[in-house]
C-alpha cells in the first residue's frame, strides 16, 4: 500500500492471472497496474488443477482490492 500512495494522481487497473502448479494447485493472482508496473495486491491458492476457476474463486479477491484502494480517487 505504501508504493501504491505514490500512485494517487494516476488511474490504477487490476490484472487478475492464475497460474497452475505441478498440476495440483492454482495461484490466483490480483496485481495492481500504473505507470506500466504490475505490483502484486492479492493471490490465493486452491488445490484445483486447472487454470480456470470459477468467480466464486476469486471474487473475496476483487472485493478485498475494492476494499484497500477504497481511499484511491477514482
Amino acid at each position: 500500500m505504501a508504493a501504491l500512495s505514490g500512485w494517487s494522481h494516476h488511474r490504477l487497473y487490476l490484472a487478475l492471472d492464475t497460474t497452475v502448479l505441478w498440476n495440483r494447485y492454482c495461484m490466483i493472482h490480483l496485481s495492481v497496474v500504473c505507470c506500466g508496473r504490475a505490483v502484486p495486491l492479492l493471490w490465493r491458492v486452491l488445490e484445483h488443477g486447472s487454470a480456470t476457476v470459477a468467480f466464486e474463486a476469486y471474487q473475496p479477491l476483487l472485493r478485498k482490492a475494492r476494499w484497500l484502494l477504497r481511499e484511491h480517487p477514482m
